[in-house]
């Protein structure tokens, strides 16, 4: 490997994310959809751990469930919740 790959392999590994979700083995918070359309799989989903993370471009939104899921102070801004949002709902409605 030359001195320019290396250089470009070493910055593609340099990722600041100041939202990271994590997944859960066996049984995460999904849908209640997947759950009756895949009722077999609950409590049996597993990752595979070898697969590269997944991050967003810069200043990209998407929704996330805020359930094992870090914040960090410089994304604060983006946790305001209405006091009049439900419990059920919070946890998605806090990533839009």
């Amino acid at each position: 490997m030359d001195g320019i790959q290396l250089e470009k392999k070493n910055l593609e590994n340099n990722t600041y994310a100041y939202i990271q979700q994590y997944l859960t083995d066996l049984d995460p918070d999904v849908d209640a959809i997947h759950r009756l359309s895949h009722p077999l799989s609950v409590g049996h989903i597993q990752f595979d751990r070898d697969q590269p993370p997944i991050a967003l471009e810069p200043f990209t939104f998407s929704p996330y469930n805020t359930q094992n899921t870090i914040t960090y102070y410089e994304a604060f801004w983006g946790l305001y919740l209405p006091i009049t949002t439900r419990f059920r709902v919070c946890d998605i409605w806090r990533s839009f």
